[in-house]
């Protein structure tokens, strides 16, 4: 009995050990290896059929439609595989194992939906993105200017800075091969260009006029060269004659440059090799405005309407190279004033009056600029009118009339100089309308739209009546626009773009959901009572010193040596005086109101952040109550019924390979 147990148990052991041959072959197991991969891609798939219904549908409490790959990377993604009762289908899984590291081996998603074919009642109006994707170089000044300006707030910060990082080479900063490609384009003459850009002297004996159309050439030149059109071409700007001469054609080029552009006839293409030159020329033109609207008090911004005279005066007279700078503070108190204050009309006709008006009575039937030598900024903004609407002058009851000088006009007539021509040409714009751009031709027709009753209106103070004004159907007022978040303002005059998955937030939507009333208002109250100068001399003084026998070039080559190139004496452990370093440290221990600023836009972030993560926690709890029942399952292709127990949603989503990964081909709703 006993040799036939134990015969029994030999046989009994062989047996078991013949089963498990036959079940491990090679065909066998890659069949149940197949069969298990189907069926774990087929419970991956179950999981992005529940993502797609919660972006279409949007979330139950915030009323927001998710991204589904952000629903079904960032949240599903994040659920244990133990949570989900999904041992199952992933017996190689523990309970620390995340579903999307079984994803990750199966999926591509990064790609998932990029080429995928969408058929049915998708949801195209715009998702957002739980991870928005980031701008490095916006990223890069939040988080680090404000610890350099701490680092470099006086000598003795800088100092204890240099010795932190070892005493002399920046390498640790910043990757020497990056400063070796920019010395190239920070060579001598490049860096005297940009210290032109910022210097007064360019501007001795020229009056504020010739000073702004000395910069608008300047502009020009840099649009040449960054479109590559006519980049050969120079106009100078040296003298006043030279202004004379070329401000014409100069503005004219700029135009066209600009019409280019919006057509999408053209593009900007910057070379940081050889467009140093132009990111000078944008500079000055920057510069030159922001100086010549110093000129102007507070009191003159926001205590009452100023007259054409008064700016006349300030563009005539000579600019004065001593006051190269402008009050940051003084601006945002005007602006302030403007979107909080019952006057702020007042704010708003003294900016257009400053930079718009133009001198002297004017002529209809005659060009302006070219009579009166006046030109300005007012001649971007006609001669790109002239480019928009194709023409420069029409007939009128047999004369020429020309556009430059009715915008001139009519730029005046709203500020508030009387013109006895200004009627006349109010009057006959509604009969011309289509001879202008569409944009023009539309607000006049919906002005008047009350046969001629709102026009009369309009026609009175239309800077005031596009301030504020009740005609429902042109429906906007500034003083409304203002109070409301830039992106609403920027649907209402473009159209947003549709699709599947269009992602409609960025890293620019902390700022675009803030009015600009929220933002100047915010940034006034934090600069309030602070220094907030920008002295543009500073800025010459520190190129100039970089360019002083080649003292950058010097340092951008040598790393391990920078500090002490630029100014650094690392015997006595102090800052050179006169040195490119003294002369940084003296701008940047004057430029503390720009933490103010980027602690406004970091309290933005932190409050979208917070939204976004709201957002989440509803789309955590909305996916517990939504159940799938699969349809279909086969040759890659997949479908699922879809509810939350009050609607009710079919999906066919087909897969496809791309180097070894699933990816969607098609997506049926």
């Amino acid at each position: 009995m006993k040799k036939l147990l134990v015969l029994l148990g030999a046989l009994s052991l062989t047996a078991s050990a013949s089963a498990g041959v036959v079940a491990c072959s090679p065909k066998e197991a890659n069949k149940n290896d197949a069969s298990a991969s189907k069926v774990l891609v087929a419970k991956m798939m179950s999981e992005y059929s529940k993502a797609l219904f919660l972006s279409q549908h949007g979330t139950t409490k915030s009323k927001v439609h998710v991204s589904s790959t952000d629903i079904f990377n960032e949240v599903i993604g994040n659920f244990k595989i133990a949570d989900m009762n999904l041992q199952d289908a992933a017996p190689t899984s523990t309970d620390k194992t995340y579903f999307k590291q079984l994803v990750a081996e199966k999926i591509d998603t990064q790609n998932l939906i990029s080429e995928a074919k969408i058929s049915g009642e998708a949801y195209t109006a715009g998702v957002i993105s739980l991870k928005p994707k980031s701008n490095e170089t916006l990223d890069t000044i939040i988080s680090q200017v404000p610890k350099i300006l701490t680092l470099l707030a006086s000598p003795q910060s800088a100092t204890q800075a240099i010795q932190l990082i070892g005493g002399d080479d920046i390498s640790q900063l910043v990757s020497p091969d990056t400063l070796k490609q920019l010395a190239p384009s920070l060579d001598a003459t490049n860096l005297a260009k940009l210290a032109t850009a910022f210097s007064a002297d360019v501007y001795a004996g020229l009056t504020y006029s010739q000073a702004i159309d000395s910069s608008i050439i300047g502009l020009a030149n840099a649009m040449n060269l960054l479109t590559n059109n006519n980049s050969d071409k120079e106009f100078a700007y040296a003298t006043s004659a030279d202004i004379d001469t070329n401000i014409e054609a100069a503005v004219t080029s700029l135009a066209k440059n600009i019409h280019s552009l919006i057509k999408g006839e053209t593009k900007i293409k910057f070379d940081i090799n050889k467009d140093i030159p132009a990111v000078a020329e944008i500079i000055r033109f920057i510069r030159t405005l922001l100086v010549y609207l110093n000129t102007f008090s507070s009191e003159e911004i926001t205590g009452s309407i100023l007259s054409v005279d008064t700016v006349q005066k300030h563009k005539a007279a000579q600019f004065d190279i001593t006051k190269n700078q402008f009050d940051v503070n003084k601006l945002f108190q005007s602006l302030s004033f403007m979107a909080n204050n019952e006057d702020g009309v007042t704010v708003f006709k003294n900016i257009i009056n400053i930079l718009l008006s133009s001198k002297g009575s004017i002529n209809a039937f005659g060009d302006h600029s070219k009579s009166k030598n006046d030109w300005g900024y007012t001649s971007i903004l006609t001669k790109l009118t002239e480019q928009l609407a194709g023409q420069s002058k029409f007939e009128a009851a047999g004369f020429p009339v020309y556009v430059d000088s009715i915008i001139r006009i009519i730029l005046n007539k709203g500020v508030g100089q009387t013109n006895i021509i200004a009627p006349m040409i109010f009057g006959a714009l509604p009969k011309q309308k289509d001879k202008f751009p569409d944009f023009l031709k539309d607000l006049i027709t919906k002005i008047d739209i009350k046969n001629g009753e709102e026009w009369q209106i309009f026609q009175n103070d239309w800077l005031d009546y596009l301030w504020e004004n009740d005609n429902k159907v042109l429906n906007f007022t500034i003083k409304d626009m203002l109070k409301q978040p830039i992106s609403d303002l920027t649907s209402k005059f473009s159209k947003p773009e549709v699709g599947f998955e269009k992602v409609t937030n960025s890293e620019l939507t902390p700022l675009t959901n803030q009015s600009f009333q929220t933002i100047v208002t915010d940034i006034a109250n934090d600069l309030s009572g602070k220094p907030a100068i920008i002295n543009f001399d500073a800025f010459k003084d520190f190129i100039t010193a970089c360019q002083k026998d080649e003292v950058l070039a010097s340092a951008l080559n040598n790393p391990e040596k920078f500090f002490t190139t630029v100014g650094y004496d690392k015997d006595h452990q102090e800052i050179i005086k006169g040195s490119a370093l003294e002369k940084l440290v003296n701008i940047t221990s004057n430029s503390k109101w720009i933490n103010s600023v980027i602690n406004i836009f970091q309290k933005y972030i932190a409050a979208e952040t917070e939204k976004l993560a709201a957002v989440k926690s509803d789309v955590i709890a909305d996916l517990q109550k939504i159940s799938v029942t699969t349809v279909e399952t086969g040759n890659n292709i997949y479908s699922y019924s879809v509810t939350d127990g009050n609607v009710t949603s079919l999906y066919k989503i087909k897969l496809g390979l791309l180097k070894g990964k699933y990816v969607i081909n098609s997506i049926d709703f």
